[in-house]
């Protein structure tokens, strides 16, 4: 069951009670292909899952970016697509201004790919825990 920690991971963002049991098996599958393509440890999913971030690795820092392109908020060239988070946002935020602001603090540079698409998800995460990229 190595897998069932991916699925809380950054991308992470939600609990597993909202997802329907497709959304599950589509997120499952996901965690799946990144983590054998990232190699991330389950240990290090783990404390993500738990909201521990202290551990976060270059490994777990690839895992958010290519589950973020398998969702489809991040692009090929590992661009946040932030018209898409707004779009999966609103799913979960009914005031446009709230979804403006969490976009705002939200999508910030942090210098690579895998480190910006790491505090994205954390962020909106922590600004609003309903949110699920699927």
């Amino acid at each position: 069951m190595k897998f069932l920690p991916c699925l809380v991971f950054v991308a992470l963002i939600v609990t597993a009670q909202s997802l329907t049991d497709e959304q599950k098996t589509i997120w499952r599958k996901w965690s799946q292909e990144c983590q054998a393509e990232t190699g991330v440890s389950t240990d290090a999913i783990n404390k993500v899952a738990n909201n521990d971030f202290s551990a976060v690795d270059d490994k777990m820092k690839a895992q958010s970016l290519c589950y973020g392109k398998k969702a489809g908020l991040i692009d090929a060239s590992g661009d946040i697509d932030v018209e898409k988070v707004k779009t999966k946002l609103r799913n979960v935020v009914d005031n446009e201004d709230q979804v403006n602001e969490i976009i705002g603090k939200c999508v910030v540079n942090k210098g690579t790919k895998e480190e910006t698409s790491l505090h994205v998800f954390k962020c909106i995460r922590e600004n609003q825990p309903k949110f699920t990229p699927i």
